[in-house]
């Protein structure tokens, strides 16, 4: 009969392949959540200025590492590798029962045949991948924020608001009255202009004044100064 190791180099390259796709696995999840935190980093640079990229693409690298050990270090067991072996190859369990019975000093006859059998069957395999791809729901997303990542790259920081509050009392009101009080604008609007200083009384405000002071002396403009000098004002009325 064959040696064993056939079928135990068969079972580790099944579980090698295994292993390959845990890690590829893991790290796609990885690379999804650390690329949502490279998201929240580049939306918000604006306070961590230039350290803002480096630190995107620090935590995006930390996700898929992060992602990728945790998926070498998961084990496959032997049983698991030679199932999945069973079903790559359509073996019927044969890979399975014979690492079952493989390590028993006693089998019985019919045993050592279906493990004959079994090596002479993986010696006659063809090479092929026994575990496939699958890819996590997290990965189908990824190129989403992996997108959102070098559109923010690119684009300015968004501003954020500060988080004082407004000044409400008064001592506030006050300073800000002041300061618009002594601004230019203010001392040029309050300062009158040179044409209205110089402008002359008009007409109607000297009559008003002449008026108002009564029996006071002539002033220029005032009609009823005028005929007081002429004669017809000491002239008696004909209807007297």
């Amino acid at each position: 009969m064959p040696h064993p190791e056939t079928l135990d180099r068969l079972v580790r390259r099944v579980a090698t392949q295994v292993r390959r796709r845990r890690i590829e696995h893991y790290a796609l999840r990885g690379a999804f959540w650390g690329s949502l935190l490279s998201v929240l980093l580049l939306a918000f640079k604006g306070p961590l200025a230039e350290w803002a990229l480096p630190s995107a693409l620090g935590v995006l690298g930390v996700g898929v590492l992060t992602g990728a050990l945790w998926g070498a270090l998961k084990r496959t067991s032997v049983a698991d590798a030679a199932r999945l072996a069973d079903r790559a190859w359509g073996l019927e369990d044969r890979v399975a029962t014979a690492m079952d019975w493989v390590g028993r000093p006693e089998r019985p006859p019919l045993v050592d045949a279906l493990i004959a059998d079994t090596l002479q069957r993986i010696e006659r395999l063809e090479p092929r991948k026994a575990a496939r791809r699958v890819i996590p729901r997290d990965g189908r997303f990824l190129p989403i924020p992996l997108a959102l990542v070098v559109v923010l790259m690119l684009a300015p920081a968004i501003p954020v608001p500060s988080g004082r509050l407004p000044d409400f009392s008064v001592a506030g009101e006050e300073e800000q009255q002041e300061a618009r009080a002594g601004s230019p604008l203010m001392d040029e609007r309050s300062r009158p202009a040179a044409r209205d200083r110089l402008k002359p009384p008009s007409f109607g405000e000297r009559e008003f004044a002449t008026r108002a002071g009564g029996t006071g002396a002539a002033m220029s403009g005032d009609l009823a100064a005028v005929f007081k000098d002429t004669a017809l004002s000491a002239q008696r009325p004909d209807f007297q």
